[in-house]
């Protein structure tokens, strides 16, 4: 028996171009069916390609008023299904002079308070350890060092928490006021660093936060685009010995805020995607510095495009099944963090985040909480699809406890007929989850596995079993696995190298949102 359902997550090795616009489906199957084997689509298991580390889900913890991630608990009770251990957490970080509640407007202006609330998240995370690792943004806008030690010393000594990470400011590339004291601020400004100045700045500000708080490690920069290689090499070069991961961020689009759905889909494969932009950020990490080969590369800021402000397709089913599929290729990629853009919207409409400003949960927040939160996190295996089929993507993931097949059916108008046997044994018994449009969350079916399942058009598809009824995957790891560490620690001093060539303008696809947006 074939059961129609909706195929979530997963880069299968056969990543076609997205075909040409056409009708969407007015009535997807959702119900159990028959697939012909004749037709069928042969799942196959792969190489280990990654181990999964725990800094991996991560999201930015933007709430729809300062003191929300505590004060709400609905806010509380959606991360808590989650698998979100991670978080960047703050809001116009940028223009906060936090240990004094102040924000500056664009004209220097004073308002009272900041849009985010230190003693609310510090309150939030206890209540929540061990699952709370944050990266606690500092300003850098200004390139006051001063400030930024006076801050980490009032969140470390007088508030009393200590950050897994500091980062020193944000996309420093669309800055306008750098190195502007925030009461000079203007609209007239338009001063941005050069990669170097970014860089000592950087190193600036590591020296005055270790004095007051030796313990504190950084993120080298948090990188407008997988395009800032120049930047970020200018940072491995002055800031190297002293940073313990670096980051980017990527928003990827080819098309308008009012694509055609499949305008909107498309970016899941070619130069854009997950896998694209992560391969490129590490070669030019490896490339600028090869002794920063275990440098881990955090994707901090994800989520379908354009940046600048959400298309009519974010908040939407659309939106989670991109994010399914690009939380296949993160897996598959050995993606070092995955930090989803965001947590909450101020409106009743969702946008980019994965609840709205009344706390309902929308499709994207449904997707992270009913279906992604029961993958099994641990060994990553490159399944594949041997398929006709354009637009899906699987993998495999495998623990001690569990194992878990995620596939994502990203095509509009043609079903996947998967077969899973031999790579699952026949009769084994575990729990079917699948999703599609024509449904309002993801379902879940207990008991006997069967042989084979149709996925539809924008379906995905979650099977968990135990580890001992895979049959496959090969145990070895290929022999291009990434060297992913857990970043514990710092990396030993080398020396700075010189200075590489210009960075390249930004493709339209890579254009970003900064966290600080409301």
């Amino acid at each position: 028996m074939a059961v129609a359902v909706a195929g979530l997550l997963a880069a299968s090795a056969l990543a076609y171009p997205g075909e040409s616009p056409r009708p969407r489906p007015a009535s997807p199957r959702s119900v159990l069916t028959a697939a012909p084997a004749a037709s069928g689509d042969l799942l196959t298991g792969g190489p280990l390609v990654a181990v999964t580390p725990s800094t991996f889900w991560s999201t930015d913890l933007k709430t729809n008023n300062s003191s929300g991630i505590w004060t709400d608990p609905h806010v509380g009770a959606f991360l808590n299904q989650t698998p979100f251990d991670w978080s960047r957490y703050g809001t116009w970080t940028e223009e906060c002079n936090i240990s004094s509640d102040i924000q500056y407007g664009p004209n220097g202006s004073q308002r009272i308070p900041c849009a985010y609330n230190l003693t609310a998240f510090k309150l939030w995370c206890l209540s929540r350890s061990p699952r709370c690792h944050v990266i606690m943004p500092l300003p850098g806008e200004n390139n006051n060092s001063r400030e930024d030690a006076s801050i980490a010393k009032f969140i470390v000594k007088t508030l009393g928490f200590q950050p897994d990470y500091f980062s020193v400011g944000n996309e420093p590339d669309l800055w306008k006021h750098y190195g502007i004291p925030w009461a000079n601020w203007s609209y007239l400004d338009h001063r941005r660093p050069t990669p170097l100045a970014y860089a000592i700045d950087l190193r600036n500000a590591i020296g005055a936060v270790r004095a007051v708080d030796p313990s504190a490690r950084f993120v080298g920069i948090e990188a407008t685009c997988s395009c800032d290689s120049y930047q970020i090499g200018q940072v491995l070069h002055v800031d190297g010995p002293n940073i313990s991961a670096v980051a980017y961020h990527s928003y990827p689009y080819r098309s308008t805020v009012t694509p055609t759905l499949q305008k909107f889909l498309d970016p899941l494969v070619g130069a854009g995607n997950v896998t694209s932009t992560y391969q490129h950020v590490r070669a030019a990490v490896n490339r600028q510095c090869p002794s920063c080969s275990g440098l881990p590369v955090f994707l901090n800021e994800f989520n379908a495009g354009p940046g600048w402000t959400p298309s009519v397709f974010n908040g939407t089913y659309a939106n989670a099944l991109f994010l399914a599929a690009s939380s296949i290729q993160a897996l598959r990629a050995n993606v070092s963090q995955f930090t989803i853009f965001s947590l909450q919207s101020n409106q009743t409409s969702f946008g980019y985040s994965m609840m709205n400003g009344t706390s309902s949960v929308g499709p994207t927040g449904l997707l992270f909480s009913r279906l992604i939160d029961h993958l099994a996190m641990g060994s990553v295996y490159a399944t594949h699809i041997v398929t006709n089929v354009p637009s899906v993507w699987s993998v495999l993931t495998e623990n001690s406890s569990k194992a878990s097949l995620f596939v994502v059916n990203a095509n509009l108008t043609r079903t996947v007929h998967l077969h899973l046997s031999p790579l699952i044994l026949n009769g084994t018994t575990g729990d079917v989850y699948t999703w599609d449009p024509g449904n309002a969350s993801p379902k879940v079916v207990h008991g006997k596995i069967a042989g084979s399942y149709d996925v539809p058009p924008e379906g995905m598809l979650l099977v968990l079993v135990s580890p001992k009824a895979i049959h496959g995957p090969s145990p070895h790891p290929a022999a291009t696995i990434a060297v992913n560490p857990v970043p514990a620690v710092d990396r030993e001093p080398r020396s700075p190298t010189g200075n590489g060539p210009p960075r390249a303008a930004l493709p339209p696809f890579a254009r970003t949102a900064r966290m600080e947006d409301p």
